[in-house]
């Protein structure tokens, strides 16, 4: 009898190990499956990164032409500006003389 009390208890200890162990492969199971969602969660965050880094790289460019013809632009205006200073410069000059000329006419 007392093996059968061994057999019993050995029995029961058994059912008791496979109870645990298919609640231990339920757990694990979920566990994959949420590791899982959340790679494909993470794999989404990342590719929507990736779309905004591009975007922001296509608006970066985009102002970075701007800037470059703003200063061209800018360069043309300086340009223009110190011309039209020399020219003006060149007609004070020419209308001093001028000036001086007809003083020096009239006081004759």
């Amino acid at each position: 009898e007392g093996t059968e009390d061994d057999m019993e208890a050995l029995l029961q200890f058994v059912g008791r190990l496979e109870s645990e162990l298919k609640m231990k492969e339920k757990v694990n199971s979920e566990l994959l499956n949420q590791k899982d969602k959340d790679m494909e969660e993470m794999q989404r965050h990342m590719r929507n990164l990736e779309e905004k880094l591009k975007l922001k790289e296509r608006e970066n460019g985009e102002l970075r032409q701007q800037v470059q013809a703003l200063q061209s632009d800018l360069d043309s205006a300086r340009t223009n500006l110190l011309s039209a200073r020399d020219d003006l410069e060149k007609a004070s000059g020419a209308l001093t003389a001028y000036q001086k000329k007809e003083a020096e006419d009239h006081s004759d």
